[in-house]
């Protein structure tokens, strides 16, 4: 999808809803195959977030985007860290 018609993170939460059990989960992981600017995974984290305020969520992708990088120099590269609202939209570092 070209970057200007990809959804928002708000047009990402809008289309959420969670089902909630009889007792509230004490952590939750959000998995996903592809992690680009990290809009889904945030908006899914905070609708969750919503739903249970005290569970500890925390995510994990397969593949992370690299941007417009010119070469690739390898393709296993593990890596851990954050999504954020930069109060424009999500940011992904790295």
């Amino acid at each position: 999808m070209p970057r200007g018609e990809r959804p928002t993170v708000v047009q990402h939460f809008d289309s959420m809803e969670v089902e909630r059990d009889l007792l509230a989960p004490e952590r939750i992981t959000l998995v996903d195959d592809v992690i680009s600017r990290g809009r889904t995974m945030y908006a899914a984290a905070q609708r969750l977030h919503q739903a249970f305020p005290r569970a500890e969520i925390v995510c994990f992708a397969l593949i992370r985007t690299m941007g417009l990088q010119p070469e690739v120099d390898r393709i296993l590269a593990p890596t851990r860290g954050r999504i954020v609202w930069d109060g424009r939209d999500a940011d992904r570092d790295p």
